[in-house]
């Protein structure tokens, strides 16, 4: 059920490629299209395995979310539904900066709202 909310988000707001962590179980679950970013590097620097995962889990404590990270036009929001999951959302990013900032809170409420139930 969440798969297909997060691939409904997915379409409406034009995000690409999305990678969900589950930490408790070291698995980790790819949504969508990855060829579709204009650069790939992006999602294996921040997801590329377990310990990378691990760091990046570490790095995103007391933090407000989204995280975001971006690589030329490629952004990465990631947010932290539950304690022990991690979902990285990437899209090729067009919007100015402001409107960046809101969109990121929006979808970040929104991977909130789906965790949630």
């Amino acid at each position: 059920m969440r798969r297909l909310k997060i691939q409904e988000l997915m379409q409406i707001n034009g995000m690409d490629y999305v990678i969900i962590s589950y930490l408790k179980d070291d698995k980790i679950e790819k949504i969508g299209e990855i060829n579709k970013l204009m650069n790939q590097d992006l999602p294996e620097q921040l997801f590329g395995d377990l310990e990378i995962i691990k760091n990046l889990n570490n790095s995103l404590e007391n933090q407000d979310m989204p995280v975001t990270w971006k690589q030329g036009k490629v952004k990465c929001l990631v947010c932290k539904p539950t304690s022990d999951i991690i979902v990285g959302l990437f899209y090729n990013e067009y919007r100015a900066l402001f409107d960046s900032i809101d969109f990121g809170k929006e979808i970040n409420t929104k991977i909130l709202n789906i965790y949630a139930k």
